[in-house]
């Protein structure tokens, strides 16, 4: 079967494919979505930039994503650090980045297969927090001392809070 359709400009467009099948609509939108989720998950997301703020009471390292980020995110303490997997997040190197904070004194980015490890080294008891940005294509996490009394976590899945 042929299709033909005028354009706003009065051309007329002939084609053997169905047009409304062709159009993103909002309709099949959300099916477009899922399939380019589903799609991306397979690939793996990749790690875009980071950068890490040091406040007095605080340390942030913000990720940006290439997509919005859907992986899980598994922590982990040994010996003076503590280890976020991040499932099917991708970076090809490895960085080591040194930070001037009573807080925290290095963190490292470490490819392990189809997930990356962010190692957190301190010399004092901490916890951290994961929030995700609103668009999903940023996650803040963020190093704090940990309160006299609260109980620390060895190994857990943490989730990302909008």
């Amino acid at each position: 079967m042929v299709y033909e359709k005028t354009s706003p400009l009065g051309i007329n467009e002939i084609s053997t494919q169905n047009p409304s099948s062709s159009t993103l609509n909002e309709s099949n939108y959300e099916d477009f979505r899922g399939a380019f989720a589903a799609f991306h998950s397979a690939l793996g997301f990749n790690l875009s930039t980071y950068n890490v703020y040091e406040r007095g009471d605080r340390v942030d390292i913000m990720l940006s994503f290439d997509a919005p980020y859907s992986g899980a995110i598994l922590q982990e303490r040994k010996d003076g650090a503590i280890t976020l997997l991040f499932k099917d997040l991708q970076n090809d190197q490895n960085i080591e980045k040194s930070v001037n904070s009573s807080i925290l004194q290095e963190i490292l980015f470490e490819p392990r297969g189809q997930n990356l490890a962010l190692v957190i080294k301190s010399d004092a008891q901490v916890a951290v927090s994961a929030s995700k940005t609103t668009d999903g294509f940023g996650l803040r996490i963020r190093v704090t001392p940990e309160k006299c009394g609260e109980p620390s976590r060895r190994n857990r899945a943490i989730s990302a809070r909008n």
